[in-house]
């Protein structure tokens, strides 16, 4: 049998950092507290993504499934897109116990990040550049009337620096 999924997806995300402290420490007789100073710098950004999505499903035979689906991208602020294909391939062993091989990319903004003890350095937005990825995936899943059991392993692969970035 044969199936298919398919879907849009809009996503906004608006993120804001606020930097607060007691006391300024470039200026330490100015009454606290402080806040968004050039050692404790505020920043803010927003991200719009466009997406549309597919699937399709296709079971030859009892024990054996098979997924294949592409997501494509567009990224508002810069016009960067992104074709992202997954590949799945199931064995179904006696209705109790599967084993799933998966591949497939995946594109994500990431976040900065302060660490404690380093001073934070000022920056016009939050996010970093888009991370582009490959991700293998091996899962095994058992189950039974009393208990069930999963266990995955991964691979996953990074590059980060999709134009129209930082």
């Amino acid at each position: 049998s044969t199936s298919f999924d398919a879907g849009l997806e809009l996503e906004h995300l608006r993120l804001a950092r606020t930097a607060t402290a007691s006391a300024d420490p470039l200026h330490p007789d100015e009454p606290g507290p402080v806040r968004c100073t050039l050692t404790l710098p505020c920043a803010s950004t927003t991200a719009t993504r466009a997406s549309a999505f597919g699937d399709v499903a296709w079971q030859p035979s009892r024990r054996i499934a098979v997924h294949a689906g592409l997501r494509a991208n567009l990224e508002a602020e810069n016009g960067g897109t992104q074709l992202l294909p997954r590949l799945a391939l199931s064995w179904i062993g006696g209705g109790t116990t599967t084993a799933t091989l998966s591949a497939g990319r995946y594109s994500q903004l990431g976040v900065l990040e302060s660490r404690t003890g380093v001073p934070a350095l000022p920056v016009d937005g939050l996010l970093t550049r888009i991370r582009v990825g490959t991700q293998y995936e091996l899962r095994v899943a058992h189950s039974t009337p009393s208990f069930a059991v999963q266990a995955a392993a991964f691979l996953r692969r990074q590059r980060i620096g999709a134009p129209g970035r930082g």
